[in-house]
């Protein structure tokens, strides 16, 4: 019901970065974007760059993604007192890897993500920030999350994005 009737496209592809040795999986991205009748819509980027011999990889995903929501509190007793109201959600997510291999098939990484959440009031068609802010019971009504990780990865598929055989873990 909140994204109703919708239209996607997508692109995909496979490249190689190490062109002599065919043995590693192929790197690959994909560009997509979706959009609504609701008002709904995403666009993003995603992808595994594979470097000579597979010694190192990159993975990536970066999106933004923007929905009217309707908001009734928090909890029960929030949503049974109250009529919803209406906001726009945005958000901007971005997730970025390295990963450097060890021994065959076991890699150790670090990453970095970012993620901004905000909301867009008022108008004729949203609710006002103070009408929402009052059923967030002190919430915050924007908000940005960083993140460092560190993993170790093991992967011996033969292909990232259609494996037809191997282990990942």
């Amino acid at each position: 019901p909140s994204t109703s009737l919708g239209f996607a496209v997508m692109a995909a592809g496979l490249y190689r970065l190490d062109k002599q040795n065919r043995d590693i999986p192929a790197s690959d991205f994909s560009v997509y974007a979706t959009v609504s009748i609701t008002g709904y819509y995403r666009v993003g980027v995603k992808g595994n760059n594979i470097f000579r011999n597979d010694n190192r990889r990159i993975v990536y995903n970066a999106e933004f993604y923007s929905q009217p929501i309707a908001f009734w509190g928090i909890g029960y007793d929030a949503a049974m007192a109250n009529g919803s109201l209406n906001y726009l959600s945005s958000r901007v997510n971005v997730d970025f890897s390295f990963l450097q291999r060890v021994y065959k098939g076991l890699f150790v990484g670090v990453g970095a993500d970012y993620n901004y959440h905000f909301g867009k009031f008022g108008g004729s068609k949203y609710s006002s920030e103070e009408e929402f802010s009052a059923r967030l019971g002190g919430e915050r009504v924007e908000y940005n999350a960083t993140g460092i990780s560190l993993f170790v990865e093991f992967d011996t598929r033969d292909a990232i994005a259609n494996p037809q055989r191997g282990v990942y873990v």
